[in-house]
């Protein structure tokens, strides 16, 4: 069907009717239509114009879905709700772009008369090179750019307040990206799998929000909100930073290894989700919770050391992680996830710092993928204790601490001891400055458990 008349005297389109008719080249809508529906014209990837009558109040943003040939929307003079202008659909006063034809070739300047760009208004216009939206535009709504594969520069004038969720992402060529300091927040999904996508800028004065390196933070980089997807190598998270927003790096498939900080506590949901070039990542003691799904499809990640300090492993959190051969983890895991490891058909080498009875307390029945793993145990310290102090417990202010002399006893979970004089740390490890009573901590860690004590020295002015 290459050409639909609707009968005259309709007043409503249902939606879809018209839906995935893709040979349709020529509709006609008859004066009486007062609304079109969702999805009306979906994925017609022949019809190349639409008038709409002066009688139409309402057009669902969704009608036309996916018109991938279309070239224009005309809007009746008449019409009291819309309007066009060189064929893109607005409400009547202009203030609002509803509608951008997706066959619509090269850069588009959105006029200054516009102060919001509807949801969904130019998904799929892969004729789109570029867009200027001016300081007149305070909203741009959730995925209102979306899917534009050949958008290749965004100009956000200050004055836009608010970028909604998916506004640009997809948007595979679109190398950077530039938020006005008039925005006070942004989502991470806004740039969500724009692949060639290397730098997010701020604007010089944002007062809640910062870039280093091409990495989004919020202002003094407490706070890691999103790595853009094409960054590549490895990356080393600043040390300033105190968390990551859910789906910091997801689909950053060319990042190879991340260092997380010791002020990290928690990796978020999705926070790694399909890095899929990922082979390296080296989780803190700092951290004590893996959230839902944090490296779901890491599918070149092969091994994983967890921590004595993490006590959850949220669902899917490792699933899908095909490369995945060797795993480290601890008895201070108190719950495993459902499919916190499915999928993982290379996952052979299992090493459990605790007993046999507590690895089955934790994997029976927990549908997490580790049930029937082959698995080596190794008992962990239990506790430290100073068996000796060290020859030198008094000094003066300049010194540094000396542990010559010092016996360590480590206490295991089975009950074992034994003595150690090295392999221990210490600290603080520079002068001592300040007279009166010094603590000296003193750390051991073995098979990723860490266990500390202290003493104290006197110091004399």
């Amino acid at each position: 069907m290459k050409s639909f008349t609707f009968p005259d005297g309709l007043t409503h389109i249902g939606d879809g009717i018209l839906a995935n008719c893709y040979s349709l080249e020529k509709v006609t809508i008859p004066p009486s239509v007062t609304d079109i529906g969702k999805m009306v014209f979906s994925e017609c990837s022949y019809l190349k114009s639409v008038t709409i009558p002066g009688s139409v109040k309402s057009i669902d943003e969704n009608a036309f879905w996916r018109c991938y040939g279309l070239m224009g929307i005309h809007v009746a003079s008449d019409n009291a709700f819309f309007s066009d202008k060189d064929g893109v659909l607005f409400n009547k006063a202009q203030t609002r772009l509803l509608r951008y034809p997706c066959a619509k070739e090269g850069v588009y300047s959105i006029s200054a008369s516009v102060k919001s760009i509807g949801e969904n208004a130019f998904y799929d216009c892969d004729g789109l090179t570029g867009v200027t939206i001016p300081g007149s535009v305070t909203i741009v709504e959730p995925s209102a750019f979306h899917s534009c594969a050949n958008l290749t520069s965004v100009t956000l004038a200050n004055g836009v307040t608010e970028i909604g969720d998916k506004a640009f992402a997809q948007c595979i060529k679109l190398p950077s990206l530039t938020i006005p300091r008039s925005v006070s927040s942004v989502d991470n999904s806004v740039v969500s799998e724009c692949e060639s996508m290397t730098h997010i800028y701020v604007e010089s004065g944002h007062t809640s929000l910062s870039s280093k390196d091409g990495v989004l933070f919020n202002q003094n980089q407490t706070k890691l909100l999103c790595c853009p997807c094409g960054k590549k190598g490895a990356y080393s998270i600043p040390g300033s930073v105190r968390s990551m927003e859910a789906g910091a790096f997801a689909y950053c498939s060319s990042i190879t290894g991340v260092t997380i900080p010791s002020s990290v506590t928690t990796i978020e949901e999705a926070t790694f989700f399909s890095c899929k070039g990922l082979t390296n990542v080296l989780i803190p003691d700092s951290v004590n919770r893996i959230e839902d799904t944090a490296f779901y499809s890491c599918t070149s990640l092969p091994s994983v050391t967890i921590p004595g300090s993490v006590t959850s492993i949220g669902e899917d959190a490792f699933s899908l992680c095909k490369s995945l051969t060797n795993l480290t983890l601890a008895n201070s895991v108190r719950s495993i996830g459902l499919r916190a490891f499915w999928y993982d058909p290379n996952l052979n080498d299992v090493t459990f710092i605790g007993t046999q009875a507590e690895w089955n307390a934790l994997v029976t029945n927990s549908d997490s993928g580790l049930e029937n793993k082959t698995v080596q145990f190794k008992i962990p310290p239990k506790s430290i204790s100073i068996k000796k102090l060290p020859s030198k417990m008094t000094y003066t202010v300049g010194e540094k601490f000396d542990p010559a002399g010092m016996i360590v006893k480590v206490t295991y979970a089975d009950g074992s001891t034994k003595e150690i004089t090295s392999g221990y740390t210490y600290t603080p490890t520079g002068a001592m400055n300040t007279a009166g009573q010094q603590t000296i901590a003193i750390a051991y860690k073995e098979n990723g458990v860490t266990k500390g004590t202290g003493f104290k020295v006197t110091v004399n002015g």
